[in-house]
């Protein structure tokens, strides 16, 4: 592939193709400087239910995962889960809750990524909206980190059914 560096290796097991260019990270830099709480909160109804400054925020924090700074983007993603508490959206704190848990994965941290998944679930369950992400992978991820292999839930094992004909 013309223009990436694949890191061997994601939360999910995957390679990751990584942009040689930082432009995702600059991107989402100037989403967080322009963003303002009050004059963008209609945003979270046009685009995607989320809020743009979360989004922005948890997007930069991955960036800076794959860009080689995991201690830049831990600190930014956990600056967008308080922004999602601060504003009280919670489509955008399960949002948040959800990308936070991934890179507690990437950093090998099982333990901390399941308490962000299991919070996400429950304030999902709570505000009856859904995940952005499919929470039984993120789990088998963290019990693959724990090397718990025999607790694997049955999609990581048997993985998802075909879809009807």
């Amino acid at each position: 592939m013309t223009g990436c560096a694949c890191k061997p290796i994601t939360a999910l097991g995957r390679p990751v193709c990584l942009p040689a260019s930082r432009r995702p990270r600059e991107h989402c830099k100037v989403g967080r400087q322009i963003y303002d709480p009050e004059r963008h909160s209609l945003h979270r109804r046009l685009y995607g239910g989320h809020d743009p400054g979360v989004c922005a925020g948890y997007m930069s924090g991955q960036a800076h995962w794959l860009l080689g700074y995991p201690q830049k983007g831990l600190v930014i993603a956990s600056d967008a889960l308080a922004l999602a508490e601060e504003i009280g959206h919670s489509f955008s704190q399960v949002a948040a809750l959800v990308m936070n848990a991934l890179l507690h994965l990437d950093r090998a941290e099982p333990e901390l990524a399941l308490q962000r998944l299991e919070a996400a679930e429950a304030l999902a369950a709570e505000q009856r909206l859904g995940l952005v992400l499919e929470p039984q992978l993120l789990r088998g991820a963290v019990l693959t980190e724990q090397g718990a292999f025999g607790r694997l839930p049955p999609v990581c094992v048997r993985g998802f059914p075909a879809p009807p004909a």
